[in-house]
């Protein structure tokens, strides 16, 4: 945003949510496709810079609301949820949990102290709403001028999703023996999700002359979301004659303050132009009292016998965990004119950047111990303060329930990284046909996590990368262009793939693992662009990518655990029978054109991508693959990557009715989601075709009215297995369509 880097909250991914930037803030989305030395390294596929809007000129007002039903979601009465007061640990739970027999009038006391809730209760879900505001003028300072803008707003939504399913499945021998795949788990999910947002935006502008102008910006975004799931079905590979079911309640809270002060500096001559900024982004996230219940039900004839079975599954847990991150950004650039004659010049670019981040994650778990007391099917029935009587000289009971304190110190850490880069370059035109961008930049990575556990090692990076960077502009004639590139570019892991640990995760039921000893990959890039630019506003552009990667990080199944364990690995780091390069190779058209005619005008436009990647299997994962499949190939497409991408517009604009409708669709093809264990068949997203259609209607010279449709064509989105021509549904739900109406007012 605005070129500083936003961190992710969610401890295990990189890329940030795009949610926590409104639209009324942002002017537009800078996207690069090809790297430049003035850029971060970390750029795999692309940069997407979201540049805000400036502030005004002079006095502007806006007001605006929205209201948005959804097909699946609104207006429900039997939407789950829960109670979100008093989450926190019980300040009666704080220090160390006494274990059972050191001190059972306490343990009994924290016990009681948690809240009962461990079933979603329902309730009303209401419309989805979404509300803003903002001011921005211009005041003189002397013979200085000053220009701001303040925003601010708030939105509220509600999905829910009825009859989705998830599926988990085994493979029992060898696929030419087997022409099915045995259900392990199936399961039919109903799930709600509540979350709230508000946000404050501020942009200052202060120009000391026409050519030095002095910015601050301030962001602070607060996001709330609830989520409460029940999933119930069968579990045939283990228990044939029972009915399983699942409840989780979950809350977090993600808040985001970021401060960035900057400037800008132009010559008189206008032959030397410098830039700079310093960033500071507070982030935390805060996910108390998450709660996961799980049990099992069996019909007897008339009779339901219920139970709760530890050996089939993670009995009643609750979950805890804080994560809070610092993160400064400085960056300066600078650029010299050498000359500039009509037909050519020559610039000199250069320029530095700092990137740190520090972060601690704390993380708390409590798991209830059960001794002697039957689960009758009430969940808050049986967590009561009754049954947490424990035994003592009055009490000789033999039958409680307990928390017993399951937090491991290896599950907490404080990482940090610092990023230090430099780059030089040099922006050439010797001639009206060619111009070059050849440049160097360097970065110096220092990367360390550390948990709480001193017996377990550091994950740790400490590399110094020189990548270089040729891009080349033809110029074949005044509307064509040739472009081609040659960049090398890397990939870094987060701090969670390098925690030296394993936790569990609630989503999934899958133990995560990290690995302290994962290195970052390093691509290679080759870009091919022919671009035309022809009469009436029609371009178009037809390009060829190639990409290598090395030592790339894939999510793999530990072919050796009895359980389902996932780790990070790099192709070819250890297992030197890997190799150690994977590759993705395509093709991009783009085509957009423009057409006034009759007092209408209409923009269509398409972008359309075709690609090939793969990766070399470990041996080790081959050797489990083809015990199963002799001839299975031993490699596979790179992970979370679509063969095809295709997004199309249509947009009509009325200038005498004063009306515009727009019309998008999208459409990315199958991709790698979960790569499984031996020859069971690896988890594939499916396609999902998206439509949107949205109006807008000026009332008058200050208000404005919208309508919208979003998700019109509500597709399933769906995982699955594919096996011998039959599809299994791994995780399969349907979002609904969303119809949303909005006013506008703005004075200016």
């Amino acid at each position: 945003m605005n070129g500083v880097e936003i961190p992710a909250l969610d401890p295990n991914q990189n890329m940030p949510a795009l949610n926590a930037f409104q639209t009324a803030m942002v002017s537009n989305m800078q996207v690069s496709k090809t790297f430049a030395p003035y850029m971060p390294a970390s750029f795999t596929g692309g940069l997407i810079n979201i540049v805000t809007k400036e502030a005004p000129d002079g006095f502007q007002l806006s007001l605006s609301t929205k209201i948005g039903v959804n097909t699946r979601s609104s207006f429900r009465s039997d939407f789950l949820g829960f109670e979100t007061q008093d989450m926190h640990i019980p300040a009666v739970a704080s220090g160390t949990l006494p274990v059972l027999f050191e001190d059972n009038l306490r343990l009994e006391q924290i016990s009681q102290s948690f809240s009962k809730q461990m079933h979603p209760q329902q309730a009303n879900s209401l419309l989805n709403h979404s509300h803003s505001f903002s001011i921005g003028n211009q005041v003189l300072l002397g013979n200085k001028s000053l220009r701001f803008t303040v925003q601010g707003g708030y939105n509220q939504n509600f999905r829910h999703i009825e009859n989705g399913t998830t599926g988990r499945y085994n493979l029992t021998g060898s696929t030419d023996e087997v022409n099915s795949l045995i259900v392990n788990r199936l399961l039919k999910d109903q799930s709600s999700t509540a979350s709230r947002q508000y946000y404050g935006y501020a942009n200052i502008e202060f120009d000391l002359n026409d050519r030095h102008t002095l910015f601050f910006n301030a962001l602070s975004n607060h996001q709330a979301t609830q989520n409460a799931r029940i999933a119930q079905g069968a579990i045939p590979s283990d228990a044939p004659d029972i009915i399983y079911q699942a409840r989780s309640l979950e809350y977090a809270k993600k808040n985001m303050q970021m401060a960035q002060l900057g400037s800008g500096y132009t010559s008189k001559n206008e032959r030397f132009q410098l830039d700079w900024f310093t960033a500071l982004i507070s982030s935390l996230l805060d996910e108390p009292d998450g709660r996961y219940f799980n049990s099992d039900y069996t019909l007897n004839g008339g009779d339901t016998l219920y139970n709760l079975q530890g050996a089939l599954y993670t009995l009643p847990t609750r979950f805890y965990r804080t994560l809070n991150q610092t993160t400064t950004d400085h960056k300066i650039n600078m650029q010299y004119s050498l000359f500039n004659r009509d037909s050519s010049f020559a610039k000199l670019l250069g320029g530095a950047a700092l990137l740190t981040k520090r972060r601690t994650l704390y993380q708390k778990r409590f798991n209830y111990q059960i001794q002697g007391v039957q689960y009758q099917g009430d969940v808050q029935a049986f967590l009561s303060d009754e049954n947490m009587q424990l035994p003592s000289f009055t009490n000789p009971s033999q039958s409680y329930i307990y928390l017993s304190d399951a937090s491991e110190l290896r599950d907490n850490y404080k990482a940090h990284s610092n990023i230090a880069s430099v780059y030089g370059a040099l922006d050439y035109k010797p001639m009206p046909q060619v111009r070059f961008l050849l440049g160097l930049r360097a970065e110096k990575t220092l990367m360390s996590l550390i948990t709480r556990d001193a017996q377990l090692p550091e994950g740790k990076l400490d590399n110094l990368d020189l990548l270089p960077s040729v891009n080349t502009t033809i110029y074949l004639k005044n509307d064509q262009n040739l472009r081609v590139g040659y960049t090398k570019t890397l990939a870094r892991p987060n701090f969670r793939e390098i925690a030296p640990f394993a936790s569990f995760d609630f989503a999934t039921s899958w133990v995560q693992i990290g690995n302290p000893n994962l290195q970052r990959t390093l691509i290679q890039n080759l870009d091919l662009r022919y671009e035309n630019y022809q009469f009436n506003n029609l371009f178009f552009s037809v390009a060829a990518f190639y990409k290598q990667f090395k030592h790339s990080i894939e999510l793999v199944f530990n072919p050796l655990s009895s359980s389902d364990e996932i780790t990070w690995i790099n192709t070819g780091m250890i297992d030197q029978q890997q190799s150690p390069y994977g590759r993705l190779y395509g093709l991009e058209l783009e085509c957009n054109t423009r057409f006034k005619m009759a007092g209408k005008d209409l923009q269509v436009g398409a972008n359309f991508a075709y690609m090939r990647s793969s990766t070399q299997i470990d041996s080790l994962s081959l050797v489990v693959l083809r015990a199963q499949d002799a001839f299975a190939p031993n490699s596979r497409p790179m992970f979370g990557q679509s063969p095809y991408v295709l997004n199309t517009y249509a947009s009509l604009e009325l200038p005498k009715q004063n009306m515009k409708a727009t019309l998008s669709y999208n459409v990315a093809g199958e991709k790698l989601a979960v790569v499984m264990v031996g020859a069971l068949p690896d988890v594939y997203a499916q396609p999902i075709h998206r439509l949107d259609l949205k109006l807008s209607k000026q009332l008058s010279k200050y208000l404005q009215a919208s309508f919208a449709v979003q998700n019109i064509l509500d597709p399933e989105i769906l995982l699955t297995h594919q096996f011998k021509g039959q599809s299994y549904v791994f995780n399969a739900y349907k979002i609904g369509r969303v119809f949303s109406l909005g006013l506008s007012y703005t004075l200016k």
